[in-house]
Parts: C-alpha cells; sequence; structure tokens
C-alpha cells in the first residue's frame, strides 16, 4: 500500500465508532464483496467494540440475504464499505455464519478509510434518471410551441404530441405533490445533476430568461420526489446545437445546496457505475 494514494485518510478507532454505531442504530445498510464479484447489500442489526490480539476493532452482525447471496462472501476475506453524512467509508473483514441467529457477522481486521470523492460530483441523468426542473417564466417572446404544430410533418405531429402527452402527465403529478396549480411552470430536462448544480438544454427565448434574472428558485422533480431550490444563479449558458429553424443552448446553474435532494443525488451516485468505479480504486489501493 503507497503512502501517495491520497483519495483515502486513514481514520482512527474512535472516529469510526460513532459513525458505525448510528449505522446500526438506524439499522441502515453496508456492502460487502469479495474482489471481482459485485457487491451486495445488507443490514446492519448489531455493532459490538471487541479487541482482537490486543487490537481495538469492531464485530458488526447483519442480516442474511439467504443463502445464495451470502455463499460468494462466506468465510472469506471481504470489502465492506458504508456511507454516513454523504462519505464512503471502506475497510476490510472477514465474513463467517453465525449458526444461531442465522446471520452473518463481520469481523473488521483492517484499516478504515474515508474516501475524499468531490462533493461536486455530477450524476448524469439523462436517459436512465428522470429528473426535470420547473421555473416560473411567465410567457417568453416567440414561444410559438402550440401554433407551429399544424407545419409539421405527419410523424412529426405523433412525436411532439407524446412528448406533450408525457409533459401532461409530469405536470399532473407535480401538481399533486405541490398541492398547486403548476399552469405557470416551464419545464426542463435534466442532462446532470450535483449536491449544488443543475444542467439542462433550453431555446433562445428561455436562455434571455436566465440571462436577464439571479437568485432564481424552481422546483426539481427527480424520480417522483420533488424538490424546492433557491438561491440559484447562472454559472454559463453556451450554444448547444443550431438549425436553420432554431438555435439551442446548454444552462448551467448553480445553487444552495438542498438537504434531500443532495441524499438523492447522492444515493443515485453510489448506485452507479461511479460506486462500481470507486470501489475498485479502493481494492488498488490496498494492494499497491
Amino acid at each position: 500500500m503507497t503512502e501517495d494514494f491520497s483519495n483515502f485518510v486513514l481514520l482512527s478507532h474512535s472516529e469510526v465508532i460513532m459513525k458505525l454505531k448510528n449505522i446500526a442504530d438506524q439499522k441502515d445498510m453496508i456492502k460487502m464483496w469479495v474482489k471481482g464479484i459485485e457487491s451486495i447489500q445488507y443490514r446492519v442489526c448489531e455493532l459490538k467494540s471487541v479487541t482482537l490480539g490486543g487490537k481495538k476493532t469492531f464485530m458488526i452482525t447483519v442480516f442474511s440475504e439467504g443463502e445464495d447471496a451470502d455463499k460468494s462472501i462466506l468465510n472469506k476475506n471481504v470489502f465492506v464499505s458504508f456511507w454516513f453524512n454523504e462519505i464512503d467509508y471502506f475497510t476490510e473483514g472477514t465474513a463467517t455464519l453465525d449458526e444461531v441467529s442465522g446471520n452473518i457477522v463481520v469481523f473488521i481486521n483492517k484499516e478504515v478509510f474515508r474516501s475524499e470523492k468531490r462533493n461536486n460530483e455530477r450524476l448524469l441523468t439523462f436517459p436512465h434518471h428522470h429528473v426535470y426542473a420547473y421555473f416560473v417564466m411567465g410567457d417568453l417572446k416567440g414561444r410559438k410551441e402550440e401554433t407551429n404544430v399544424v407545419s409539421l410533418k405527419k410523424d412529426q405531429i405523433k412525436q411532439y404530441e407524446i412528448r406533450k402527452e408525457k409533459k401532461n402527465k409530469l405536470k399532473s403529478e407535480l401538481a399533486a405533490k405541490l398541492k398547486k396549480n403548476v399552469d405557470d411552470l416551464n419545464e426542463f430536462r435534466a442532462l446532470d445533476i450535483s449536491r449544488s448544480g443543475i444542467a439542462f438544454i433550453t431555446g433562445q427565448d428561455e436562455k434571455v430568461y436566465f440571462d436577464e434574472n439571479e437568485n432564481l428558485e424552481f422546483y426539481v422533480l427527480f424520480d417522483n420526489n420533488v424538490f424546492r431550490v433557491k438561491e440559484a444563479r447562472l454559472v454559463y449558458a453556451v450554444k448547444y446545437s443550431a438549425t436553420k429553424e432554431k438555435v439551442s443552448y446548454k444552462i448551467g446553474l448553480n445553487f444552495k445546496p438542498v438537504e434531500n435532494l443532495t441524499k438523492k443525488v447522492m444515493e443515485a451516485l453510489r448506485d452507479g457505475d461511479s460506486e462500481n468505479a470507486i470501489q475498485k480504486e479502493f481494492e488498488n489501493f490496498i494492494e499497491d
């Protein structure tokens, strides 16, 4: 293991114990895996601080997921990770079966490390996540979506109607969650989102709105969850594509983090490719 690998920071026993105790009290999840095998989530049911070979460490009991799932980790050295206050923690241990309870017991036999992942890591939301931003923009000059439908070809009209139906459905869901009329809200599908930023595509008229307004407020609809965002500001507006008929722009906003939205974003990041990447990074770190 090299000492110049800066992405992971070694923690003391006292720094770790309260975090693990909180996870055990809340019956939260940890993940375990053997190199080359996909990680498995387990729910923690008990934590004990023990001494092995004269060194303080931990014994974590987790609910079993069943024989088929458990066989990949039982009686093996495993990698272990848990998440606390938006930060990933990693360590190693040995997984055994408690014959009495039928649950898995993990003895942590190595140091615990905190990941120095950046808080502004961005989640690519399109097309795998349905994330939309809604703004009160009023009547924008030049918006002719409805009147231009007659000039579209038959197949274009069909696609337009499908998009319109989907937008109406999303607005209905948003209205139900907010318990208010949302007809005055303009919708944009997010390309990516972080704990304090979002990017999406607009037309020329919408771009002017973002150019001219500061301290923006808007709603985020994220996989059927609604969040209100305040204190947003324009960071960039760059040309995205252009045709004879129209020009589109990629808009990037920064905003004051919203606790529940941050949690949603970080959970999605941990469940995606970025989680697999950092798990492999930890494996390489330990073996280096």
